[in-house]
């Protein structure tokens, strides 16, 4: 009998498509065993992937689907209330907003998007603008990217200066994800970046994101079972 040893579990048929909690148990049954009641162990397994349609305008608080990432200083996005510094909220009474110094940026991230069983998948999100701030080279901007590894690269999807010297207030984006339809854990990034001096105000606000896609029906058979022919 060996006192101490490892045992390797593998769960490769455990299905966890479906986002959720899963609480999974393991036990040990074995005659020669002085002592049962250190046989069980619990374990819960999260699941935030987001499937489409999907929307969301932040009226429940920090969305289990998102997340921070990295930001190269102590700056990171925060929830707004839906009344913050003269700015209101497009939906709903809460907005994410950035506020950074100048050269600060964050990343804010929607975790594992399931891409795979819609057709011509599209993000959909509302971004304020403010013709007062700083203006072509010194203007904040958004950068909106997405990765399928996991975050060893990003692809750049698009950029969203606050002050595009035409729009004050806000304003509806809808990006096509086309390239990247059937795609099982995408990674979408909202990164912010502060470039305007002290003395402007470089806060940036976003508002319900959304993805969401078109449902595709194929005919695959036709069965002639019960079709009599007479030659």
């Amino acid at each position: 009998l060996v006192t101490f040893d490892t045992m390797n579990v593998r769960m490769d048929d455990l299905n966890v498509e479906i986002p959720g909690v899963y609480n999974i148990k393991l036990w040990l049954n074995c005659a020669s065993d002085t002592i049962a009641l250190n046989d069980t162990i619990t374990y819960r397994h999260f699941v935030h992937r987001v499937l489409l349609p999907w929307d969301e305008d932040f009226a429940s608080g920090f969305p289990e689907e998102m997340r921070m990432g990295y930001s190269n200083t102590d700056s990171v996005w925060t929830m707004k209330d839906g009344s913050y510094n003269n700015v209101v909220s497009q939906y709903g009474n809460k907005m994410f907003g950035y506020e950074g110094n100048r050269g600060a940026y964050s990343q804010l991230l929607i975790r594992s998007v399931d891409f795979s069983k819609d057709y011509r998948p599209t993000l959909e999100f509302w971004y304020y603008h403010d013709t007062s701030a700083a203006f072509g080279p010194l203007s904040d901007y958004l950068s909106v990217n997405y990765t399928i590894d996991g975050g060893e690269s990003y692809t750049h999807m698009l950029k969203v200066n606050k002050n595009n010297g035409t729009d004050m207030g806000w304003k509806q984006y809808s990006v096509n994800m086309d390239s990247i339809a059937g795609e099982t854990c995408v990674v979408v990034c909202f990164e912010a970046m502060r470039r305007s001096p002290a003395g402007y105000d470089g806060t940036q606000y976003i508002d319900r994101i959304r993805f969401y896609g078109k449902q595709d029906i194929a005919i695959s058979e036709i069965i002639t079972d019960k079709m009599n022919t007479c030659n």
